[in-house]
């Protein structure tokens, strides 16, 4: 093929096209200066860079300007472009090696976002097989070869007579290879020959045929797919044979069965999702077979993420889906409808079966807990047997999710509770100052209660409050916790919230309830500068007030893991310095005469 037909390609391609060099841009076709705005006269003004958006270049740099790294492959990038005009269009962009003027460049062609479908590949491909005479310059040869299309000529007998260098590439096959006689079915799949043999046919006879799909051989056997679109050649008014456009479309098979699978699935746990739940209950319910629904739903996995973190909760929706398909049968279709409820829909099932099929499922989270005892596994269950075609759409569904919630109402207090007993148990194994802090609070609070009068009836709760003040610690990071050395301002603020996230485990637990309002607000100051709502003064309750003399006191006198402890004197110098300002002034004078004694 001429270098006239290579020139023509890459100028009415419907593809924009530019060549880029030392970040310049060196020419460009028709579809660019469209897609763009820009004269090709205003070409050598302008910078690549420039052209994306900024946010953009982190993206595609450095790789897309290492001129090396394309020197056997595209690589393909989805950014910004700004137009003339300062708009900004949304491509994916194909950046190629070649030589311009006997220097490294890169080709990059653009597609829009908004249009990048089938439709455009059959323009380009359609364009590609229009040839026209214009001056001969090889540089347009170097182009065509750096296009992930193949451009090929065939015979009346089949014989490849013309390739150029992608085919090459793509097919595995040296030039040498080439020269020998090589007939395009050498390279179609086996299951493919007779519809390409039938399709070279319609095409001998004058039919128009466009795109067509194949799944195309490579030498070393392996198969790829690819769209092909064919069309007669004819000169003195004689027949010689075929040309032919081909562009492999594995990347795109790829990205759309991707696409199709995140359609379908939930990223977190691999089930399927609730969209293709209910596409398939739906589909099931025209049958008259027996379908059976198991609503699964986790008990206090909101507690769980307020306290200990996402991360604990996302491991247990990992561990239930882990469970779910081990015990359930390989043709039951297990899915996760909500944020902490999933489903499992089955066919061909008796009433007997499925309590079996739940019992082995309840088995196995007992099981688990057993070896996990700091975050267990609490699921409530229902389940509902039907005929598909006697219920209306999703009443299967609401049936089996009302059992469920029936027995989650029956046993949820119980599950929170055992949440919450483990929180303690986790609490207790950080008590990271020193051993028996909670122990000497109790009783150094007790014994300044009894100097203001505290009324007795709330004894036993500032007793409880001083065990449990720092219970949302438990969802603080270890490697916040036992930092040795102060910690970042960015440490700090995530310290901070285990005033809420105590205030939200208390609140979950009935024998804590009547302290979740300290346990929030034992870290305020007097002067409004505390955390986490900044009051002051006595709108701070008084077991707040009284706590945060004891706490500090006991925290300066013991070890932490940053700094050794303050001597007696010292510490209650520092009361006196912050008396007023993080502390009730007349309750520090009124601790240290209680503890001067």
């Amino acid at each position: 093929m001429t270098s006239e037909v290579y020139q023509q390609i890459f100028n009415i391609s419907a593809v924009a096209m530019v060549i880029i060099q030392n970040d310049s841009l060196q020419t460009a076709n028709k579809a660019f200066t469209e897609l763009s705005g820009y004269n090709l006269t205003d070409l050598p003004e302008l910078s690549f860079r420039n052209l994306i958006v900024p946010a953009d270049l982190l993206n595609i740099i450095p790789e897309a300007f290492e001129l090396s790294s394309f020197e056997s492959y595209q690589k393909v990038y989805s950014f910004r472009l700004i137009t003339h005009t300062h708009n900004v269009i949304d491509v994916r962009g194909i950046f190629s090696f070649l030589e311009w003027n006997h220097q490294p460049a890169e080709l990059l062609q653009l597609f829009n976002s908004a249009t990048l479908d089938s439709n455009l590949y059959e323009t380009s491909l359609n364009i590609k097989n229009t040839a026209a005479c214009r001056e001969n310059d090889v540089k347009y040869e170097e182009v065509a070869d750096s296009l992930p299309e193949v451009i090929f000529e065939m015979n009346n007998q089949g014989k490849i007579t013309f390739t150029d260098q992608t085919a090459y590439r793509l097919f595995g096959v040296s030039e040498a290879e080439y020269q020998q006689e090589i007939n395009v079915f050498d390279y179609v799949a086996p299951v493919e020959q007779k519809k390409m043999a039938e399709h070279i046919e319609r095409i001998l006879t004058g039919e128009e045929l466009g795109i067509s799909k194949y799944l195309l051989r490579k030498k070393d056997g392996s198969t790829f797919p690819a769209i092909i679109h064919m069309s007669r050649v004819i000169r003195d008014q004689k027949f010689i044979g075929l040309r032919g456009v081909l562009l492999d479309i594995s990347e795109h098979k790829q990205a759309e069965t991707q696409l199709n699978y995140l359609i379908q699935h939930d990223t977190l746990t691999g089930l399927y999702n609730r969209a293709y739940f209910e596409t398939e209950l739906n589909k099931r319910q025209q049958s008259k077979t027996l379908l059976g629904i198991i609503i699964l739903d986790v008990d206090g996995l909101k507690l769980i993420n307020d306290t200990l973190g996402h991360s604990h909760g996302d491991k247990l929706l990992k561990a239930i889906a882990e469970h779910m398909s081990i015990n359930f049968r390989e043709g039951d279709l297990l899915a996760r409808v909500g944020g902490d409820e999933f489903a499992i829909l089955l066919n061909d099932i008796d009433e007997y079966r499925i309590n079996q099929l739940i019992g082995q499922f309840n088995s196995a989270i007992f099981e688990y807990n057993q070896t996990h005892t700091r975050v267990p596994l609490n699921i409530s269950c229902g389940y509902v047997l039907g005929v598909g075609n006697n219920l209306s759409p999703g009443s299967l569904f609401n049936e089996a999710d009302n059992n469920m919630r029936k027995e989650k109402l029956f046993h949820s207090q119980s599950n929170r509770s055992a949440i919450v007993q483990t929180l303690k148990k986790a609490l207790e194994a950080r008590d990271f100052i020193t051993e028996g802090h909670a122990d000497r609070l109790q009783k150094l609070v007790l014994k300044l209660t009894t100097s203001i009068g505290f009324p007795d009836n709330l004894k036993n709760d500032l007793r409880l409050f001083a065990q449990f003040h720092d219970l949302g610690k438990v969802g603080i990071p270890d490697r916040i916790l036992f930092k040795d050395g102060p910690l970042s301002k960015k440490e700090v603020l995530e310290m901070q919230r285990h005033s809420e996230i105590g205030y939200r485990i208390a609140q979950s637990a009935s024998e804590l309830a009547p302290i979740a309002e300290w346990i929030l607000h034992h870290h305020e100051w007097w002067n409004g500068n505390g955390y986490p709502l900044g009051i002051k003064g006595e709108k701070i309750p008084l077991a707040c007030r009284l706590l945060a003399i004891v706490d500090a006191f006991d925290a300066m006198t013991n070890d932490r893991p940053y700094r050794h402890s303050l001597s007696f004197s010292e510490a209650l110098a520092e009361l006196k310095k912050f008396a007023g300002t993080q502390f009730d002034p007349e309750l520090v004078n009124t601790f240290i005469e209680v503890i001067s004694n």
